[in-house]
């Protein structure tokens, strides 16, 4: 039909994202059954999770906009589904079958963030801020979802379907805070207060070598307001308040909205996923620890030093050995690894403080609204 508006075009393209997300939907539980690395199946369960409900924010759109979202196929990934299953074939190697459903996926992926991008940015134009927020939520975990393939792809599938070997996690891995076993501080909703004295949220875990345990980076628990639901900040960036529950930092929400979402596995998928990683970790904070070489010497920054009241002091994790696709994964929801196998020394803290209820706590919402800088069709 002609398109006399931009609205018009804008409510056909929510069309052809809604019939894409149904075919999606149908056709994701085939890929789950067909991967036969659980690291594989688990992003496809997880991101089969999320397609449902992006669709249920495009019901939302289409509820405020007063339109059916009926009407359209999306014949693009109708045929991106059907060549993926010509990939996918009786017999093939199981690590080439998962690059091979790694490969359609990625094509998925890619095509949904042109779709969300370009309505995201019709929204913007007809001032549908409602609708712009929702679709930039489900670009979002496109593009996250996309990096997580990545990640799995060049963590042990792709060597392995080429050189039939794995690779093994990079020398750094996160702890959760349950598993600081024997720490005298309990960790459980300890608050991170920023510089405006705004709440930005609890401590989740570390990150710390996976030898020694030197910690490197707390894990924060945002508590739903920052778009990737876990970030990091620098150890020594944080002052540890004795007398409350809280550690303080000098960064403040507007700051923090542009720092990477915390990926955990991204340690666990091999070497160079963690050094590309800790790469954009460090471009982040604004830090160049080795221009040059491969290694980081982050004595040399004050932000990253390891601070006084974290000493090593005999508290044990058990974190299970063995290949990146055998390593425990930690949820979002902050899991604690279990297993038997290498132990490594953790840290122990210094004191207990005396706990008090800080001001200002958090509130976790679903879909809140968020400000973000968008240029152009999508972020990437």
């Amino acid at each position: 039909m002609p398109f006399h508006s931009l609205k018009d075009l804008y409510v056909d393209q929510l069309r052809d994202l809604y019939d894409a997300e149904e075919q999606i939907v149908r056709a994701m539980p085939k890929m789950i059954h067909a991967s036969s690395s659980p690291d594989l199946r688990d992003a496809f369960q997880k991101h089969l999770d999320e397609t449902k409900f992006q669709k249920e924010r495009l019901d939302l759109i289409f509820k405020k906009l007063g339109e059916s979202p009926q009407g359209r196929t999306c014949r693009g990934i109708a045929g991106i589904i059907e060549e993926g299953n010509e990939l996918v074939q009786p017999g093939s190697a199981p690590d080439v079958s998962d690059a091979a459903l790694i490969a359609s996926a990625q094509r998925v992926e890619h095509y949904e963030m042109a779709g969300y991008g370009c309505a995201r940015t019709f929204a913007d134009r007809l001032n549908d801020e409602y609708a712009s927020d929702l679709l930039q939520k489900t670009l979002d975990e496109e593009e996250a979802a996309d990096d997580l393939l990545t990640s799995i792809a060049e963590g042990g599938i792709n060597q392995s379907a080429g050189q039939g070997r794995q690779l093994r996690g990079s020398r750094l891995t996160y702890v959760n805070r349950t598993s600081l076993t024997g720490s005298r501080v309990d960790f459980d909703d300890v608050r991170i207060v920023g510089a405006a004295n705004d709440d930005l949220g609890r401590v989740d875990g570390f990150v710390v070598d996976r030898t020694s345990g030197r910690p490197y980076y707390v894990v924060v628990d945002s508590g739903g307001w920052f778009a990737g639901s876990r970030y990091l900040l620098p150890i020594n960036s944080l002052s540890f308040d004795r007398t409350g529950r809280q550690m303080r930092s000098a960064v403040d929400k507007e700051a923090i909205k542009k720092y990477p979402k915390f990926d955990g596995d991204a340690f666990e998928y091999g070497e160079e996923r963690g050094r590309q990683y800790e790469d954009r970790l460090l471009e982040t904070y604004g830090h160049d620890l080795a221009p040059q070489g491969r290694t980081w010497d982050y004595d040399r920054v004050e932000v990253f030093r390891q601070p006084e009241w974290w000493i090593t002091e005999g508290v044990a994790v058990t974190r299970p050995t063995g290949d990146a696709g055998d390593v425990a994964r930690s949820s979002h929801r902050g899991s604690e690894r279990t297993g038997a196998g290498e132990t490594v020394q953790r840290a122990n803290l210094t004191s207990t403080p005396n706990y008090e209820t800080p001001p200002g706590e958090g509130r976790s919402t679903v879909d809140e609204p968020r400000s973000a800088q968008r240029d152009g069709t999508s972020k990437r």
